[in-house]
Parts: structure tokens; C-alpha cells; sequence
């Protein structure tokens, strides 16, 4: 949102992007990432848009990796909300303060006292 890398597809409206990359052996660390991006885009006031979902479901669990278990987990992953509106969005002006504010480690923070969902875990 800060650097609007992604202005010309949003035009006016204030979102935060995430772009849903995951890979199964990873999935703590990727799930700890979208829930950071989620509450950083509440904590902010910007609606949350994730885009292009691509799951590699072939590093699963020790290759365990058969058709039903591959199911489930898809399954899981498209439960995960892509578009979350805003109940109260705020400006760009406003956003921008927030954001930096409240999502200045963007990375690996969801352990950090100070997170954004830390302090709202309601909303995930």
C-alpha cells in the first residue's frame, strides 16, 4: 500500500495487496504471514485483497501427498478469505499513518508483543 505498487489496478480505493504464495512445508510460516497482512490491513483502515493464490501442495508432510489429503488442504486454503472490506476504511492520509505505525515489521513479526494480530485475533 505505501509504495502503491499496485495503484493502477486499485485506482482510488485504499487496499492492501498480498500476493498468497505458499508452499505446504511451509505453511506456520506462510499462514503467519497472510494473518500478519490481514490485521495490518485492519489495524490500518485499508480493505484486504489477496491476489493470485498459488499452492505447491508437493512438499506436503513427509510426501504424503494422495489425493485426499491434497483435497483437505486445498480445501483449507480457499477458506481463507481473499477480500476483507473495511467496516470503517480510513483516507490514504490516514492509512499511510497507521500503517507505518502499526505494521512497521512486515515479516516473521507475528511472534512480536507489538504485532498487529496480536491484538486482534477477533478478526482472524
Amino acid at each position: 500500500f505505501v509504495s502503491q505498487a499496485y495503484k493502477e489496478y486499485v485506482g482510488s480505493y485504499n487496499v492492501l495487496i498480498y500476493p498468497f504464495c505458499l508452499i505446504t512445508k511451509e505453511l506456520g510460516n506462510r499462514l503467519g504471514n497472510y494473518f500478519q497482512e490481514v490485521a495490518c490491513a485492519e489495524a490500518s483502515g485499508l480493505h484486504f485483497i489477496a491476489v493470485h493464490p498459488q499452492w505447491d501442495l508437493t512438499g506436503s508432510f513427509h510426501g504424503n501427498s494422495t489425493n485426499a489429503t491434497d483435497h483437505n488442504k486445498v480445501a483449507f486454503l480457499k477458506a481463507l478469505p481473499d477480500i476483507i472490506v473495511h467496516k470503517q476504511p480510513l483516507d490514504a492520509s490516514q492509512a499511510r499513518d497507521k500503517i507505518k505505525h502499526a505494521c512497521h515489521c512486515t515479516r516473521y513479526c507475528w511472534q512480536h508483543v507489538n504485532a498487529p494480530w496480536v491484538n486482534r485475533t477477533a478478526i482472524l
